[in-house]
């Protein structure tokens, strides 16, 4: 959640006193009517029926030619015509060139910036849902920044241990390689070449760990299975590895990979 103001803080322990007191009271989120735009619509045209009925009877009344009774279907015309340019105007444009705004600033990141929630109608339900958007995003932005900070400090600090950390997902695809591995492989990589060509110390990111062995189909199935600490030695040519893997697994229980 974003931290409350002094100001929004001294708002509501104020309100909360009024309430206790029944001094005010809170409008019912259900008391917003959902929809208007087809009832102020049909306004206008009933406005403009009735002024044609009025000015024809006024017409045929005075005794005027038949004519002139064309003058209530046009000032009726005209009259829909101008409550309805009005009407969209202000009813229809205006909210959504507003909408249009409050979503340009959730896009570029104002995930708090002011959204009326309590306006009637179509219009106001759209900027409820910009709303609810808007929370959730900054919500979900907000916790990802959080983890991407917490996940950087963990890989600067196993960038700095000096022990051998390497990290493979579920498939064998190393993901991680702290700098002690790969100085180490940099060292034992002609060695290792002797029984393996293709190796690459430089390579191992990205690579799968497949790479370690002539036959791995025994290795990826013992992998695979793992449910606690393995202890084991690789050989390699002249060198042996001393191997600990260790599933990785997340608060659900799922399997994440290995390290």
């Amino acid at each position: 959640r974003p931290r409350a103001s002094q100001e929004e803080i001294e708002n509501s322990t104020e309100l909360y006193r009024k309430l206790n007191n029944n001094e005010v009271t809170l409008p019912e989120p259900a008391q917003i009517p959902k929809s208007n735009l087809g009832g102020m619509l049909n306004q206008y045209a009933l406005i403009g029926i009735g002024a044609a009925i009025l000015i024809n009877l006024a017409i045929y009344f005075s005794g005027l030619p038949d004519a002139a009774l064309m003058t209530g279907p046009f000032i009726a015309f005209l009259v829909m015509l101008m409550g309805s340019r009005n009407f969209v105007s202000k009813k229809v444009i205006a909210p959504l060139n507003a909408t249009t705004r409050h979503m340009l600033d959730v896009s570029a990141g104002e995930y708090l910036t002011q959204i009326p929630i309590d306006e009637a109608g179509e219009t106001g339900e759209l900027k409820r849902i910009a709303k609810m958007l808007a929370v959730r995003l900054g919500f979900e932005i907000n916790d990802a920044n959080e983890a991407a900070r917490r996940a950087q400090r963990i890989k600067v600090a196993l960038d700095n241990v000096s022990s051998n950390v390497m990290l493979a997902d579920n498939n064998g695809d190393i993901i991680y390689c702290n700098d002690a591995v790969i100085r180490m492989m940099r060292i034992a990589e002609s060695d290792i070449q002797a029984q393996l060509p293709d190796f690459q110390a430089s390579t191992i990111l990205g690579s799968n760990f497949d790479i370690f062995h002539e036959h791995p189909e025994h290795q990826r199935k013992m992998l695979d299975a793992l449910k606690n600490t393995h202890t084991g030695r690789i050989k390699v040519g002249t060198r042996r590895f001393e191997l600990i893997a260790n599933p990785v697994v997340d608060d659900l229980g799922d399997r994440l990979g290995t390290v």
